[in-house]
C-alpha cells in the first residue's frame, strides 16, 4: 500500500481498529509520505515497473537477495487482489 499522508486515526464510525494494525493484521507492508502524483505521472509516461518495499527491524539488507526475488517474481496474473 503506497499512500500520500499517514493515516492517523479511522474515519469511519463503524472501524473497529485503526489501519496500521489491519496492515500487520493482514501481513500487508504500507509506505507513507510518498508523492503519489508523481508516481502516477512516471507510470503513465514510462510504464509500471517491477519494485519492492522491504523492511527489516535490523536495518540489515541482503539486497542481492532482494533483487534475485524481484527479478524472479511471477507478477500479480491470477492475484486476488479485491
Amino acid at each position: 500500500m503506497v499512500i500520500r499522508e499517514d493515516i492517523t486515526i479511522q474515519s469511519n464510525y463503524r472501524a473497529t481498529d485503526n489501519f496500521e494494525n489491519w496492515l500487520k493484521k493482514n501481513k500487508l507492508v504500507g509506505i507513507s509520505g510518498v508523492d503519489t502524483r508523481q508516481i502516477t505521472q512516471i507510470l503513465r509516461e514510462k510504464g509500471s515497473i517491477n519494485a519492492v518495499i522491504v523492511y527489516k527491524k535490523n536495518g540489515k539488507f541482503n539486497f542481492k537477495e532482494i533483487a534475485k526475488k524481484l527479478k524472479n517474481w511471477k507478477g500479480i496474473e491470477g492475484c486476488d487482489l479485491t
